[in-house]
């Protein structure tokens, strides 16, 4: 799976079978609100039977009271949109701060626009080199682009020295694209910038819907954007961006309070149960915010033979070769406590029995 995660088609044609558990992928454990099934279920044949109304009225609605902000554009995913974004602004150069989502490079590069690429995310301090940079070589037209939390270790920088990158960005007449596509995965919502931001001038925040609510098939995204270029840039989508389905259970999801709550407990709950177990595995793993765990991996075991191995117990994790690391590591998804308990004994079976690895901890059993 080097070039998304949750493919399961490619899985099955290079291991001969379909993942029984997916690591690969980083949604929401929980699964879809029963209330959006509910209402899938209950109206699918006049849903995939009609055609959507193009002006989203009560999707819009609902996505205005989500987001407090009037200044959101809806569609098909944060992909479709971040697409649309570049067709519409033209940068004259696209600066990633990296290593981060590789699709952000692939779609610059589409649209045959310059990539530069600034290798600090993953550094402790990361924004000072990002800043240094933008102070001596930034330029008016570029556009910046800042994924937070990161993809793929789950860092985020302080929401204090991203207001410092903005003045700086708008001194040298930079826009700055910020993907909080996993940013609701935060235990703490102060520490969400687009609940927190108010409105600002050449900032546009990218928010994916799929990896909270978990309906990647089913596709929604979230573009909020100033004030200047709202009407301008809706101008730029089809009239059916959003699908029926999609469109309908939106304000459903809109209105899940308590399921957000309930999934950032347990998200910080079962990524600190992965991260110990992990870490007692020889794994080292980064601290993140997210959903998911990046772990470099210990010296006994390659990338390829940690996937073939877990591939013959049907589990899949992301490895991070195409990330541009110096160091093999994975990407490990946070899931419940039964599937996280599957993927920590599996992989004391394979490291303990397979390559004889001893553990951090004398006497330490397999999970139960």
């Amino acid at each position: 799976m080097l070039e998304h995660g949750g493919n399961k088609q490619l899985f099955y044609e290079k291991y001969g079978v379909l993942p029984r558990y997916d690591f690969s992928a980083n949604l929401n454990p929980l699964g879809p609100p029963r209330d959006a099934l509910k209402l899938l279920r209950e109206n699918l044949k006049e849903l995939i039977s009609t055609y959507p109304d193009y002006r989203y009225r009560e999707l819009e609605k609902a996505a205005y009271g989500y987001f407090q902000k009037e200044e959101v554009v809806l569609g098909n995913g944060a992909s479709s949109l971040l697409n649309y974004l570049l067709f519409y602004l033209k940068p004259s150069r696209g600066l990633i701060i990296g290593p981060t989502f590789n699709l952000y490079e692939k779609t610059l590069r589409n649209r045959e626009i310059p990539v530069e690429k600034l290798d600090c995310a993953l550094e402790e301090k990361g924004y000072s080199n990002a800043r240094a940079y933008l102070l001596q070589k930034g330029r008016k037209g570029d556009l910046l682009l800042i994924c937070r939390p990161n993809n793929p270790d789950g860092s985020a920088w302080p929401v204090s020295e991203l207001f410092k990158l903005i003045a700086l960005c708008q001194e040298k007449g930079i826009k700055l694209l910020l993907d909080e596509s996993f940013a609701d995965f935060m235990e703490d919502e102060r520490e969400i910038f687009w609940r927190n931001s108010g409105k600002l001038k050449d900032v546009y925040i990218l928010i994916s819907l799929t990896k909270i609510f978990a309906i990647p098939g089913l596709r929604l995204g979230a573009l909020i954007l100033p004030e200047k270029d709202y009407k301008d840039f809706k101008k730029f989508l089809p009239e059916w961006e959003i699908n029926n389905l999609a469109a309908e259970i939106g304000p459903v999801l809109f209105a899940q309070r308590d399921y957000l709550l309930k999934t950032r407990a347990l998200i910080k709950k079962e990524r600190e149960y992965l991260s110990q177990n992990l870490f007692r595995l020889g794994f080292q793993v980064l601290p993140s915010k997210a959903n998911f765990l990046m772990a470099y991996l210990p010296e006994s075991i390659s990338s390829e033979q940690l996937l073939s191995e877990l591939a013959k117990y049907r589990i899949a994790v992301r490895p991070l070769q195409n990330f541009g690391l110096k160091r093999e590591a994975v990407r490990i998804a946070v899931k419940t406590r039964k599937e996280n308990r599957v993927l920590i004994n599996t992989l004391k079976n394979i490291l303990f029995k397979t390559h004889g690895k001893k553990s951090r901890t004398k006497k330490w059993k397999l999970e139960k």
